[in-house]
Parts: structure tokens; sequence; C-alpha cells
């Protein structure tokens, strides 16, 4: 797999609006390069793509979806508030999938019909969709979740025990060091449950990293992101993905 660096002039964009998801599509120069599916709570596409070209990543079609309805539709199933008293976690995660899978996914390959692989990425509650979906998809090669919200109760015992029903070619988690520094019982655990996943991914030999980034939940977000996707697209390219 070639690998060129992220050119925003040679990119182009295209936007559509699918089962109430705003997609917009950003396409690079290269045609068979990977798709990154970034399912975003705002639209950060333009942010993440500078933090990408400044850490010189490869090159990659970008597509951000937002739109989405946070709790509802990332949550894997149902639970009680956690973070605010306003929650509202309805475990709509696989419909969300299936819409993702059914009617995004082939817009995009309409518009890509060469792309190599796909990548799926999230932040927070994103990013535990991810890994939640990585035990269900076939359509994606690679996980990215900087920041997940892989404190959602019951998802560590979940992924020690669930298959894949297509194995990973990598999985990328990182954490901000001042994220579990609250008093929140369930967000306390959230770096402790980070390296436990990385030991089960590891124990089921999917390729994977645990990076610690400085600062909280919010700090140097697209950072992050693009540092996520820079590993994993490099490992892609490596296993000739």
């Amino acid at each position: 797999m070639k690998t060129e660096t992220v050119n925003r002039q040679e990119m182009r964009k295209q936007t559509a609006n699918i089962e109430g998801k705003n997609v917009t599509v950003y396409i690079c120069s290269r045609e068979d390069a990977p798709i990154v599916y970034s399912n975003d709570f705002n639209d950060c596409a333009e942010a993440v793509l500078a933090a990408c070209r400044t850490i010189g990543c490869p090159e990659f079609h970008l597509v951000s979806i937002t739109g989405i309805r946070w709790d509802e539709e990332l949550s894997p199933w149902a639970n009680d508030p956690i973070v605010a008293r306003d929650d509202h976690f309805t475990g709509e995660a696989d419909s969300y999938l299936t819409v993702l899978e059914e009617k995004i996914v082939p817009y995009v390959q309409s518009l890509l019909p060469v792309a190599a692989c796909s990548i799926l990425h999230g932040y927070s509650m994103g990013g535990l969709f991810a890994l939640y979906a990585a035990h269900h998809s076939e359509q994606f090669a690679a996980y990215t979740a900087p920041s997940a919200s892989v404190w959602y109760p019951g998802f560590l015992e979940y992924a020690e025990k669930q298959t894949f029903t297509k194995e990973p070619a990598c999985i990328y988690l990182s954490i901000g060091d001042k994220e579990s520094r609250t008093k929140n019982p369930y967000l306390s655990k959230t770096e402790s449950i980070m390296e436990q996943l990385r030991a089960v991914y590891n124990r089921k030999n999917i390729l994977s990293i645990f990076e610690k980034n400085p600062g909280n939940h919010y700090k140097d977000v697209p950072l992050r992101i693009a540092k996520g996707l820079k590993w994993t697209l490099s490992k892609l390219n490596e296993k000739g993905e």
C-alpha cells in the first residue's frame, strides 16, 4: 500500500444526509487510500485533517458523520445515567451499526469504488461504539478509540467474553492522563479499564496499543485523533492492507 501524507489542497468534499445523519466525505487524491469513518459529536473534520498534516499522517479519505443521537445510538445496551442526570443510554448501537453498514458505507463506496480498506474511528462514546462494533462488523479492518467511554458498565466483561466476527488488523486505545482523576465511580476506572482491554486484545492476538496523552478528556482532541490514525494507518500499511 503506497503511503503519502494528507494534502489539503488535493482533497474534495461531498455531503449527504442519510437516515438523518450528516455525512461529509473528504476525498483525497489517492483513489485506493483507506477510508476512515468517524462518528463525531461535532464537526471537527477540518481540525483533524490539519492535525494529521502536522504529524505526517499517511493519506486517507475521511468520512465525518454527525447528527448522531450520541447517548442513544452509541450505547451498546441500556443503562441508567452515569455522567449527568440527563444521560439517555438506550442501547441502540446495533441499530446504528446497521444504518452505518447498509446505508452510509454503500454511499461512500459509490464515491470511492477502489478504496483499499476501512477504519472505524470514534472519540468518547464514539470510541465505545467503535470497540463494540469491532466484535460484530465485517466491514472494517481496524478501529481507533482515543478517550473511549470504556467505563460503560459491563463493557470490559463483554469484550473479554465476546468473539470477533472478523478479526481486526489492529486496535488503537488512548487516554488523557487526567481523565480518571474524578470522584465519579465509573469514570475514575477508565484508565484501568483501558489497560485491561489492551491485555484482552493481546490475549486474543489482536495488535493493539494503549497510549497516554497529557490533560483531561477535552485537551488536544484533534491531535489525539490524528495520533491514533497515524499509528493505525501505518500498521495497516505494514500489513499490506
